[in-house]
């Protein structure tokens, strides 16, 4: 910014007449001018002269000021504020009129590392029939702050009465031919989207899709069936796209020098992440489905045809993908456009132009089952693994081991229940928890929920160090053998407090929990009924996820267990407080329900 002019330094006397018939003036005017000249003489020599150099006794001058930076940031709200019947998230973005060197987001910041000139795309889960607000503030690098606010409702439409629907022989029904729709490989392939899997079934289909499943490693029906498990559960590639919208989340200069080969990571990684940076604003929360669901449509309908599957088995997977995708997506063109755009998740390949021209013509075909109506009636309530309420949500965040382990935070056991889980977490829970049957099991979660495994042992140890210090020293320090333990109490008493280790029993208790359910052994709603309770316990005793996290490192402290993986736990507790989709994300106070006001 230029600087303002200088005043101008004119005599008065210039703007005024001068008076003849005063001598006496004349003289002082003549005075005050030689003055002016020595005056002037004075700063001349002063500014030609050398600068003495700054000594300990005359300090250097100081720095010139920097001008001034140019006007304060402006932010602005693009997108809806409105949202439609079944819509379930906002895709706004936050624009700014200069670079921003922070920007929170209700609260979460948005910004690492450098200043950055955005946009940042926002998306904001708004609940039926409800209105969530929006503030953000950002800084520029002076520090000079800015603000804008808003609120996004979802509106509510009763469901019109379904027609009855009259079905000629030899004719499939509105749902079923629906769900074929969403079979895109068998449109690209050119195939009849009235049949299932898109041929008769002869001789010939059979073997041309056991080949088409066999390339995909699915040889049989029981892997088959875990593949479909794993699509319905997310757990293929729109869990591995939303691993890697996490990792730019959380840190997205990290991610820019990854793509720029700067970092390193595997070709696959570098390919993951350059596609979340390059779709997260266009993907939103809707992640991959369309790939995932698209898919399972196609393997269930060839799993048919290759006689692995019973006609009846394959609809039921159909319908059930089928009403996963039509509660994501908005129309048809939608659904299509983001199938496409998943290819290039994990491969740069792109689909052919025959194929291309196959789709095409799909859209087109007037008879087509892309013609039918979007909100048609599929006879689904499907309930996606990580479809949860924000209470569930909460307290799988509770259950730590699970990102510990690398596994999904979002579902229930952190697993999709396939029969390679199954297996592997029935070994996993007789080798580290002695657990072999449900009431095994049952015993186990009891012990955990009334403290009576490492919380009551340390609070034990620790009262007894109260009684006795000396002796503790000398415990600590190697003169008495004793529980190698006391050290850790001498250690830590003042900042566990009266809490003890409740963060460490009880977070393993909601991990119990889902792998108990996961195997077999508990329902879903037994489950639950065991976590929430230990979730509101966790949440009374302490007051952050930053707390909770600290205190659950010191109970694996306390445990011991494998060395070798100790740096875990805390490298799991940053990334989660880190990565804006997390559990830990939500707000600490968040209403666990009626179980956490009965919550010891």
């Amino acid at each position: 910014m230029k600087r303002p002019d200088r005043p101008s330094r004119r005599s008065e006397r210039f703007g005024r007449p001068e008076s003849p018939s005063s001598a006496a003036n004349a003289i002082v005017i003549g005075i005050g001018l030689l003055g002016m000249a020595a005056l002037v003489l004075v700063v001349v020599r002063s500014r030609e002269s050398p600068r003495p150099p700054a000594t300990e006794d005359s300090p250097a001058p100081s720095a010139p000021v920097a001008p001034p930076p140019g006007p304060p940031p402006t932010l602005e709200l693009v997108g809806p504020r409105e949202l439609p019947a079944g819509t379930g998230a906002a895709h706004l973005s936050v624009r700014s009129s200069r670079p921003l060197a922070s920007l929170r987001v209700n609260g979460r910041e948005r910004i690492v590392g450098a200043p950055e000139a955005g946009p940042w795309p926002v998306d904001l889960p708004v609940d039926e029939d409800a209105e969530v607000a929006l503030e953000v503030v950002g800084k520029d690098e002076a520090g000079r702050e800015a603000r804008a606010s808003g609120k996004v409702k979802r509106a509510h439409a009763a469901a019109p009465a379904p027609r009855p629907e009259v079905v000629t022989p030899g004719e499939l029904p509105r749902a079923k031919r629906w769900a074929l729709g969403c079979d895109v490989a068998s449109r690209a392939l050119g195939r009849n989207d009235k049949l299932l899997g898109g041929l008769p079934k002869d001789a010939g289909s059979e073997r041309q899709c056991k080949e088409l499943l066999g390339r995909l490693g699915l040889d049989d029906r029981k892997e088959l069936l875990d593949s479909l498990e794993r699509l319905h559960g997310e757990d293929v590639h729109d869990h591995f796209y939303r691993s890697a919208a996490s990792m730019v989340a959380r840190d997205r200069a990290w991610a820019k020098r990854v793509v720029e080969g700067k970092e390193n990571a595997t070709d696959e990684l570098r390919l993951q992440i350059e596609f979340a940076l390059a779709h997260e604003e266009e993907i939103g929360d809707r992640g991959l489905v369309a790939w995932d669901q698209g898919r399972a449509v196609s393997r269930a309908s060839w799993g048919y045809l290759a006689g692995y599957l019973s006609e009846e088995e394959a609809w039921a997977w159909n319908l059930r993908a089928a009403a996963r995708i039509q509660r994501v997506y908005t129309s048809w063109e939608e659904y299509v456009h983001h199938y496409l755009l998943a290819i290039g998740f994990t491969t740069r390949n792109t689909v052919s132009d025959a194929e291309l021209h196959a789709i095409d013509a799909a859209r087109h075909d007037p008879d087509g089952g892309w013609r039918l109506d979007w909100s048609t009636d599929l006879g689904q309530k499907v309930r996606a693994p990580s479809d949860l309420r924000q209470a569930e949500r909460w307290t799988l965040g509770c259950g730590l081991v699970t990102q510990i382990n690398g596994a999904r935070m979002n579902v229930l056991g952190g697993e999709v229940r396939t029969s390679r889980n199954v297996r592997a977490w029935r070994e996993s829970l007789g080798k580290w928890w002695g657990c072999g049957s449900r009431e095994d099991l049952l015993e186990t979660l009891a012990s955990l929920r009334d403290g009576a495994v490492h919380d009551a042992a340390y609070r034990e140890l620790a009262r007894r160090v109260a009684q006795d210090r000396a002796w503790a020293r000398d415990v600590a320090s190697g003169k008495v053998a004793a529980d190698p333990h006391v050290a850790f109490v001498l250690a830590h008493e003042k900042e566990l407090g009266e809490k003890g280790l409740v963060a460490w029993d009880q977070g393993r208790l909601v991990n119990v929990a889902g792998w108990g359910y996961l195997v077999g052994w508990l329902s879903e709603d037994e489950a639950w009924s065991w976590s929430m309770p230990a979730a509101a316990r966790i949440q009374k005793v302490y007051s952050s996820w930053a707390e909770f996290g600290r205190h659950f490192v010191l109970g694996r402290q306390f445990w011991g267990g494998d060395s070798s993986s100790a740096e875990k736990a805390p490298r799991a507790c940053a990334e989660l407080l880190g990565d804006p989709r997390s559990p830990w994300s939500l707000d600490w106070a968040t209403d666990l329900g009626p179980v956490s006001r009965g919550a010891r």
